[in-house]
């Protein structure tokens, strides 16, 4: 994926509300917090649609990853192999 290089107020915000929205916790797979990201990003790289694999060689980025919507696309499994 594209590295993140610039943390825009938009990106922090982003994030913080959706690491505190509840989806890092511990309800959802049995990790949370830092160990839970760890997994999003870590099913992310696996996934060939978000990073680079497809008709259009669209990746996914930080920000529609972290983009509430997409997020929940991403773990309810609509991008897996």
């Amino acid at each position: 994926l594209t590295r993140t290089r610039v943390w825009s107020e938009k990106r922090k915000k982003a994030l913080k509300a959706r690491w505190f929205s509840g989806l890092s916790h511990p309800d959802h797979g049995g990790i949370n917090g830092l160990a839970w990201w760890d997994a999003y990003f870590a099913y992310v790289a696996q996934c060939p649609h978000l990073t680079g694999n497809n008709d259009r060689e669209w990746k996914a980025d930080l920000e529609w990853l972290i983009n509430e919507a997409n997020l929940i696309k991403v773990i309810e499994g609509k991008y897996a192999k």
